[in-house]
Parts: structure tokens; sequence; C-alpha cells
């Protein structure tokens, strides 16, 4: 949480986005995006 107020407070960010997908998943884009 500190690294997400720090992105906010400090350097002013506005949006965030987070991507959950498992590792085999990005393995298999790897082989044939």
């Amino acid at each position: 949480m500190v690294l997400l107020r720090t992105f906010f407070e400090v350097h002013k960010g506005w949006h965030i986005q987070y991507n959950i997908v498992s590792r085999e998943t990005l393995l298999e884009a790897k082989k044939a995006p």
C-alpha cells in the first residue's frame, strides 16, 4: 500500500491497472502471439 500511496501522492499518478494471468497463459502467448 505504501508503494501505491507514493505513486499517487508523489508522482501524481491517476490510473493503475492490474493484469492477473497465470504463468501458463503467458508462456502460451509467448509461443503463439
